[in-house]
C-alpha cells in the first residue's frame, strides 16, 4: 500500500506543471481555510466562507489523484508491453513492414502527381488511409503520444513555395518519423506521458 502511494505522488508530480500544482495547493488551503475564516473572521470574507461547504477541499485533492492514477495505470500497461522483448520485437517488425508499404504508397502519390493527370487521388487517398492505420495501432499499443508524435510531423522543411506544409512532404516526413518510433520501439525508449 505505501508503495503504490509513493507511486501516486510521483505520478501527481509528474503529471501536473507547477502552476497546477500551486493553484490546486492554494484552492485547497484557501477552501480549508474557510471554517477559521467563519469563525474568526470579519466582515464580507466571513460571510463568503460561511457558503462555501466543508468539503470543497476535497475535489482539487481527488482530481490530482484521479490523474495520477490514470498516469500510472498508462504507465504500467506500457511498461509490461515494452517489458516483453519478444513483443517489441514483434511489434517493430510489423510496423516496419507497415513503413514500407507507407514508402510504396508514398512513391505511387509522387508518380500520380508528376503524370501531371490527378487519378482521382487514388495514390493520395491509399496512402493517407494507411497513414490513419498506423496511427490508430500506434494509439492502441503504446498511447495517444505516440501516435501524436506520429502525426505531428509538419516542419521547416516541409513547407512549399506557398509556404504551407506539402501534404506528400509531410507524409514523407511522417514515415520518417515512424522509422524514429521503430527504433525507440526496439530498445524500450517509449514513454507515457
Amino acid at each position: 500500500m505505501r508503495a503504490r502511494l509513493t507511486v501516486i505522488a510521483k505520478s501527481i508530480r509528474s503529471t501536473i506543471s507547477p502552476l497546477q500544482g500551486i493553484t490546486a495547493t492554494l484552492i485547497t488551503l484557501g477552501t480549508g481555510a474557510g471554517p477559521w475564516l467563519v469563525h474568526h473572521g470579519h466582515g464580507g470574507l466571513a460571510v463568503y466562507a460561511s457558503r462555501v461547504p466543508g468539503w470543497w477541499p476535497v475535489i482539487p485533492t481527488s482530481i490530482l489523484v484521479i490523474l495520477a492514477l490514470v498516469k500510472a495505470t498508462c504507465a504500467d500497461a506500457l511498461n509490461a508491453r515494452l517489458a516483453d522483448r519478444v513483443q517489441r520485437k514483434a511489434d517493430a517488425a510489423e510496423l516496419g513492414a507497415l513503413r514500407l508499404r507507407m514508402r510504396k504508397r508514398h512513391r505511387d502519390w509522387l508518380k500520380e502527381q508528376n503524370q501531371g493527370v490527378r487519378m482521382l487521388g487514388f495514390a493520395s487517398a491509399r496512402a493517407q488511409a494507411l497513414q490513419g492505420e498506423i496511427g490508430s495501432m500506434l494509439e492502441a499499443r503504446y498511447g495517444i503520444d505516440v501516435r501524436e508524435r506520429f502525426t505531428s510531423a509538419a516542419d521547416d522543411s516541409t513547407r512549399s513555395l506557398s509556404g504551407l506544409p506539402s501534404e506528400s512532404q509531410e507524409y514523407a516526413r511522417r514515415i520518417k518519423r515512424l522509422r524514429d518510433i521503430i527504433s525507440d520501439i526496439r530498445r524500450g525508449r517509449i514513454t507515457c506521458r
